[in-house]
């Protein structure tokens, strides 16, 4: 196994570049054609480029061999961001490293089977919401210039990231990663600004474009919770345990934040 430190990506052997404090180094391990990337412990400092040198990652990610990275979540949100966006750029595959599951309750066949009746029921739920889908559309097109869907990271199958689709219904922050854009999340005053907004985000009309994902085999209508960059850094064990599963649109944990809202939510 070889190991090495990210260097300083300069552009002059001459130029000493001063690290960057918001982005700790890296300890990268190259295995079986994956690149691994965890937080680095007693280890002669070295520093992972600032996010204006991503340019310089994403171009060694094109040269690299790897096919696949796999991140260490405890390298924190803002890394995991940079290293999604990078291997995006790159066309490589990006997973993040979480428990394995205890052992393989469904084969192969009734994964197979559970996906194809979970993209039948998509396919049907979206002929039966393309009326209100096309609403969401006409009303957010109205209240915003910023693009019609959001598209953040989210925490997939063995720890597979991929794009989540959710409607904008909300001008976006100058910091898209602070932005909260899925269902039954906590939502700031100014789009809380309207009733219809309200009905939005207690009912989930947001993510009915996650019905494409569904689709594409990154969600399922029933499952897990899915999470974000945010709640990944931040999660338990057990709930990383639990990214072995496909995520869920809907699930026992959207009642449980569904309550925890209703009991934050100011008296009428």
């Amino acid at each position: 196994m070889t190991k090495s430190i990210v260097p300083p990506l300069s552009k002059s052997p001459i130029m000493v570049e001063k690290p960057d404090q918001r982005f700790p180094q890296c300890l990268l391990e190259w295995r079986c054609g994956q690149l691994l990337v965890k937080p680095s412990q007693h280890v002669k400092p070295k520093y992972l480029p600032a996010p204006e040198n991503q340019q310089h990652l994403v171009d060694c990610l094109k040269c690299s061999p790897v096919k696949l990275v796999r991140i260490d979540p405890r390298v924190g949100e803002a890394k995991l961001q940079l290293w999604a966006d990078a291997c995006e750029q790159a066309n490589k595959v990006v997973y993040i490293r979480i428990p394995a599951a205890c052992s393989q309750t469904d084969s192969l066949l009734t994964k197979w089977f559970k996906r194809l009746v979970n993209a039948i029921a998509a396919c049907l739920l979206l002929v039966v919401f393309s009326p209100l889908m096309l609403f969401l559309i006409i009303y957010t097109r109205l209240n915003s210039k910023e693009p019609l869907f959001c598209r953040e990271w989210h925490l997939g199958e063995r720890g597979k990231l991929f794009r989540a689709f959710t409607f904008r219904t909300a001008k976006a922050n100058l910091n898209l990663r602070q932005e909260q854009t899925t269902a039954y999340v906590e939502w700031t005053d100014d789009v809380k600004s309207t009733l219809l907004n309200k009905w939005i985000c207690k009912s989930g009309a947001n993510s009915l474009p996650q019905l494409l994902n569904v689709l594409r085999g990154e969600m399922s209508l029933f499952g897990p919770r899915c999470l974000d960059l945010k709640n990944i850094v931040g999660c338990s064990y057990l709930e990383l345990k639990r990214s072995n599963m496909l995520p869920g649109i809907a699930g026992s944990w959207q009642v449980e934040t569904s309550n925890l809202l209703d009991l934050d939510s100011p008296g009428l």
